[in-house]
């Protein structure tokens, strides 16, 4: 099999929100990979009962921090909660192309064209078509397909751009969380 771009590790979890708001402490330690060690061997924070399901969310919570500098972070923890919670779905949009591929190719143009409901079959038609051509989604399970396109959409929602099965714009979005964006070169995620 050819190394694939798309994979279905975001289905640990959807946007993590309650899992970086637990973390916020750590990012004042020195060295924040460590501490996340610490933290799947310790639990002091996270709260997660089995310590394989800790050490998958870390995981999962590394993979997400790599994509951003260290200001992102600063930015993020002086944010109100609707908006902390959109700027984690830009960093799945960007630590997943999967998660990238599925927002471009279905749910903005569907957008685009004031075609507001998006369901289940939306995205298990983009996930059909992308499997015609890469041998990993391809052979991935019915279950894991399953899993990848509720994740997507429990995203959204929880991102506040889904209500129920229809697409809404997000409300009480600052001017200044935009601004962050377009300073750090990324206005594609204002789209």
């Amino acid at each position: 099999m050819s190394k694939s771009k798309y994979t279905a590790a975001f289905t640990a979890g959807a946007l993590l929100f309650n899992e970086y708001k637990a973390i916020e402490p750590l990012f004042n330690e020195e060295n924040l990979a460590d501490a996340l060690n610490k933290e799947a061997e310790q639990n002091a924070l996270l709260a997660i009962k089995t310590q394989k399901a800790r050490k998958t969310i870390i995981i999962e919570l590394k993979r997400r921090i790599a994509q951003v500098d260290t200001d992102f972070w600063e930015f993020y923890y002086t944010l109100p909660e609707n908006e902390q919670r959109l700027a984690l779905f830009y960093l799945c949009l960007k630590a997943y192309y999967l998660v990238f591929d599925l927002h471009i190719e279905v749910t903005l143009p569907k957008w685009k064209v004031f075609s507001r409901t998006l369901n289940s079959n939306d995205i298990q038609m983009r996930l059909d078509e992308i499997a015609s051509f890469d041998e990993t989604v391809n052979g991935w399970s019915r279950l894991t397909i399953e899993k990848i396109n509720g994740q997507y959409r429990k995203m959204l929602k929880e991102a506040g751009l889904m209500q129920n099965n229809t697409l809404s714009k997000p409300f009480n979005i600052s001017s200044r969380f935009w601004q962050y964006f377009i300073g750090k070169n990324e206005a594609w995620f204002i789209e």
